[in-house]
C-alpha cells in the first residue's frame, strides 16, 4: 500500500515474506506491486471527511500538481558489484597464518629436541604464512576500498528515493551497509 502511494519503504524483512534469513528466494507471502496512484488533494480528503453534500465554494481554485522531472536512479558502479560478491568472503588468511606459523615453531621445536633434523623443513610454513597474512591484507584494503564506494552508491540511491525515484531492492549485501553505523 505504502509503494502505491509513492511513500518510500525502508526496509522489508526476508521473514515477512516468508524468505530465508539470507533474503534469497520467492518467498511464501511476497510483497504485491500495485499501480502508482497519484496522492488526493487536501480538498478531496476534506470532501471525503465531511457526510453529505460537498461544500460549495465560490471559485474553484485549480490544483497544482508538482511537476517535478523524475528522478534517475543511479547506475550501479562495477565496484559495488564487486563488493557484493566479495562481502562475505576472507577472513581466514589471519586464522590460516597463525597455524602455520604454529606448525612451522613446532615442527622446528620438535628437530631440536629429537635427533631428527627433517623436523626443520617445517620452518618453510614460516615464509608461506608471512605470505598469506599479506594476502589477506590485500584483499581487506580491497575490500575497504569497495565498501566505500557500495557506501556512496547506497547513498545515491537513498537520496534518489527521497527525491521520489523508485528504487530497486538492495541486495543484502547492501543493507547490511545501510543497518551498521558507518564512521
Amino acid at each position: 500500500m505504502a509503494r502505491a502511494h509513492g511513500v518510500p519503504l525502508t526496509h522489508v524483512p526476508a521473514w515477512l515474506e516468508g524468505r530465508s534469513s539470507t533474503g534469497g528466494g520467492k518467498g511464501a507471502a511476497p510483497i504485491p506491486a500495485y499501480e502508482t496512484v497519484e496522492p488526493l488533494s487536501d480538498d478531496a480528503l476534506r470532501d471525503e471527511a465531511l457526510p453529505g453534500p460537498a461544500p460549495s465554494q465560490g471559485a474553484a481554485e485549480p490544483v497544482t500538481a508538482q511537476a517535478a522531472a523524475p528522478v534517475a536512479v543511479p547506475p550501479k558502479p562495477e565496484a559495488v558489484r564487486s563488493y557484493e560478491t566479495m562481502a562475505d568472503v576472507g577472513g581466514w588468511h589471519d586464522e590460516t597464518g597463525c597455524l602455520l606459523i604454529l606448525v612451522g615453531a613446532g615442527g622446528a621445536m620438535w628437530a631440536a629436541t629429537s635427533a631428527e633434523p627433517v623436523g626443520y623443513g617445517a620452518l618453510l610454513l614460516v615464509p608461506l604464512a608471512v605470505y598469506v597474512w599479506l594476502v589477506g591484507r590485500r584483499q581487506g584494503r580491497e575490500k575497504e576500498r569497495l565498501r566505500e564506494a557500495a557506501l556512496a552508491y547506497v547513498q545515491e540511491v537513498a537520496a534518489a528515493q527521497a527525491a521520489g525515484a523508485k528504487v530497486p531492492e538492495l541486495s543484502p549485501e547492501l543493507r547490511k551497509l545501510t543497518e551498521t553505523p558507518h564512521a
